[in-house]
């Protein structure tokens, strides 16, 4: 336990150390509280939102990089203001002031900042409404697989890292069969 002494800023004037309401009155007074709620939702595909092949960018390698436009559709912005509404309304009910940070349209929805990102190469049962099979493996090129987010067909807002992860699995078994069997080349 560390000595007494390096809990000054925690002490009474008389220099016992503080608990309970004194503690909490101490702390309220010099370092304040704060809470911070944040809400993440799905994205309903739209024609605002896709990606393209960048003709000028180019990565280190020199091969063209992927240009992204991303715009929430009317689902998204009202979602938006339902958790701020929500979650202010929270905030309010247990004594705080709610302090909200929203974009222009209203909405506090930042694309492509710090979500991840999924879609674009949907995965299905047959080629007529989707990119991939089951496996990842393209339905119209025979020697491409993808084994990334690309394949979902919607996000659930979670990490998707141990999905991605099996599906690469899946993916590698796959085509590692198919290499056997002389389907792929």
């Amino acid at each position: 336990m560390p000595a007494a002494d390096s809990f000054t800023g925690l002490q009474s004037a008389s220099g016992k150390l503080l608990y309970g309401k004194e503690l909490r009155a101490r702390l309220r007074r010099d370092i304040g509280s704060s809470v911070d709620l944040g809400s993440w939702g799905g994205m309903i595909p739209n024609a605002d939102s896709r990606c393209e092949i960048d003709p000028v960018v180019k990565d280190r390698w020199g091969i063209p990089v992927l240009r992204f436009h991303w715009r929430p559709g009317t689902q998204e912005l009202e979602q938006s203001r339902h958790a701020i509404a929500s979650m202010s309304e929270m905030i309010t009910a247990m004594g705080g002031k709610p302090q909200v940070y929203t974009n222009a349209e209203g909405g506090f929805i930042q694309g492509a900042s710090h979500h991840h990102e999924v879609g674009t190469a949907r995965m299905g049962a047959k080629p007529a409404d989707s990119v991939l099979n089951a496996f990842g493996h393209a339905w119209d090129v025979r020697n491409l697989y993808v084994a990334d987010g690309a394949s979902f067909a919607s996000h659930a807002s979670k990490n998707p890292t141990h999905t991605i992860m099996a599906l690469a699995w899946r993916a590698s078994d796959h085509l590692a069969d198919s290499l056997v069997r002389k389907e792929i080349s």
